[in-house]
């Protein structure tokens, strides 16, 4: 008799992986005779979405940005609103949008009072906004409401852009 392996992914990216082995045999239906062995081998890779290192501090946020010569990404989000975890969920975790934030930015989610001074400091009318400012605190760009993914992507490159075209000079 011959074993035959069989090998399933399910899923192929990188996180935790789980494997598990179910054996036995097969029978002919007739006399109950032993056929033939098998293995089924099933290996499961589980997905952890990339994350971005959040900063929940303004002035934190603020004087990394300066001390680090990064601009800083201000996420402007309330609790409660479903635009805002629609974007943490689908743009904040969506690798490309998450590469150009570790390697270019200081990344500040903050969770604020609408009517507080930050709100008014910042110009907050609606959740989300997210606002890029350079390291001195000057806005490079400014949006409000949901975003989806390649917008957010390109306006995070835009913005690092402006800022290494300004430094050049």
């Amino acid at each position: 008799m011959y074993r035959q392996w069989f090998s399933f992914v399910l899923f192929l990216t990188v996180g935790l992986s789980i494997n598990s082995e179910t054996s036995g045999q097969i029978y002919d239906p007739y006399d109950g005779a032993v056929i033939d062995e098998y293995v089924v081998v099933e290996s499961y890779v589980v997905v952890q979405p990339e994350e971005v290192a959040w900063v929940t501090d303004y002035e934190q946020a603020r004087e990394l940005g300066e001390k680090k010569s990064l601009p800083v990404l201000l996420f402007i989000t309330s609790d409660k609103c479903h635009y805002c975890e629609m974007m943490r969920r689908d743009v904040f975790t969506d690798t490309r949008v998450v590469n150009v934030l570790k390697q270019s930015y200081v990344a500040a989610k903050l969770n604020i009072d609408p009517d507080g001074e930050l709100a008014e400091e910042l110009k907050i009318t609606m959740f989300p906004t997210t606002v890029i400012i350079d390291s001195q605190g000057n806005v490079l760009d400014y949006a409000r409401g949901y975003r989806k993914n390649t917008e957010m992507h390109d306006r995070i490159v835009a913005a690092v852009s402006s800022v290494a075209r300004v430094a050049r000079k």
